[in-house]
Formats: C-alpha cells, structure tokens, sequence
C-alpha cells in the first residue's frame, strides 16, 4: 500500500469508534487558460503539503476550435504557439492521478470543474476527500475554491477577492514573481498565464490562510455549507 493509499484510510486522534476521516496528504492548486468553446489551451499545477510547494507541472495544449483574438490579448496564447501541442483531453492520466492523490483547489472553482467536465464528465472512483475512510467518488469534486474562502475571510465584494487584489496585485507580487522565475517557462511568467495564476493562489493560500486552517476550513464547508473559518 502506498503512502497516500495509507492516508486515505488513517484514523484522526480522539475519534474513537467514529468512522475514520480520510486525511488529506496535499493540494493540488490549479488553474486553467481557455473556453468551453476551444478547450484547454494551458494547464498549471501546484502541489503543496504542510511543507511548502512539492510540485509544479504546466503545459500548453492544442485548441479544438477556434481562438478568439481577444482571448489570446488576455492569455497569450493563439494557433501559432499552440501549434503541434497535444491535445488537453490526452492529459487524462494526469489528471486522475492528482485527483486521486490530493484535494483540488482553484480560484473560482466552477470555471476549473467546468473546463475538466466539459473535456471528461467523470474521472474513474477516487477519494472522497474530507469524507469518511473508505468512501470514494467518481467526480472531480469536491473542490477548496480560495475564491469563496476569501470572500468568507474578508467579507468583501468578489471583486476586493480576485486573484490580483489577493495576491499579484499587492505586496505578495514579488513572491510570486521569485517563484515564476524557478517554475514558470521564461515566456509565461505573468498573470493570466495558468501556473502564474497557480502560484499566485498558492502564495496566497500559504501566506494569508495557511495550510492546515484552509484545510480545517474545506472540512467544515463540506459538513455544514455555513461553517466559519475560525
């Protein structure tokens, strides 16, 4: 048994004859470049434990329709550098395998489980993660959306929440800028480019929220929808 199938199945302390809790070993912070209507054009993933940052994966994929110049004026990225790409429906695997080792996180997470949904309706029976040791789910969710948490933190307006007033907007900017320059490629290394995004939700996440409290956060939203952070 793996270390992460051993987790799954770990008791928490004090729950005595309780069904065991399926702990939750990392998250896996994702963003998305693209539309229903051309798919997944770039991917970005940052996995990060208790620890700090463990991972980071990222790559551009080939539409299937066509790009709307004023996409590519957000994005950067049209037919010409998303050319010979394969494409984001090959990244199945991948994509299991991250759901089914860690819980999946986003900045305004509808739009993620949208854009996965819209490309495989459901992955095989993966953990239901924040539920009961032994339960699984053939869904892409449930997600830790940073969007809802902050909205809950800062009890302000969604746009006072977006990605730039949280984190490459402010003071976080240079953090994020030091991580681009180690994870991202040389010419995505600004906002709007999908392991940019990432890396900013997870300074963020990391600096503001902190690991264990957004974890502790997502266990009480999934057991009462108006559980409080603190």
């Amino acid at each position: 048994m793996s270390v992460a199938e051993k987790a799954f199945f770990a008791f928490r302390k004090g729950r005595g004859r309780q069904a065991p809790h399926i702990l939750i070993p990392q998250l896996h912070i994702i963003d998305f470049e693209g539309h229903p209507r051309y798919g997944v054009v770039e991917y970005g993933v940052v996995t990060i434990n208790a620890d700090g940052i463990i991972a980071c994966a990222t790559d551009l994929c080939a539409p299937v329709g066509e790009i709307p110049p004023a996409d590519t004026r957000v994005h950067g990225i049209d037919a010409i550098n998303s050319s010979g790409r394969a494409p984001f429906s090959e990244c199945f695997e991948c994509f299991v395998e991250w759901r089914r080792s860690g819980l999946f996180v986003a900045h305004n997470a509808h739009v993620e489980h949208g854009l996965l949904k819209s490309t495989w309706s459901y992955p095989p029976y993966v953990p239901a993660w924040g539920g009961t040791a032994g339960t699984d789910t053939a869904d892409w969710g449930p997600w830790l959306d940073t969007l809802v948490l902050a909205r809950e933190l800062k009890g302000d307006a969604e746009e006072a929440c977006s990605l730039e007033a949280l984190s490459y907007g402010g003071e976080l900017r240079e953090r994020v800028d030091e991580l681009a320059r180690i994870h991202c490629p040389p010419d995505r290394r600004r906002p709007h480019c999908a392991l940019y995004d990432a890396l900013a939700t997870a300074v963020w996440l990391q600096e503001r929220v902190g690991y264990s409290k957004a974890i502790q956060w997502f266990e009480r939203q999934q057991a009462s929808p108006q559980g409080e952070l603190f």
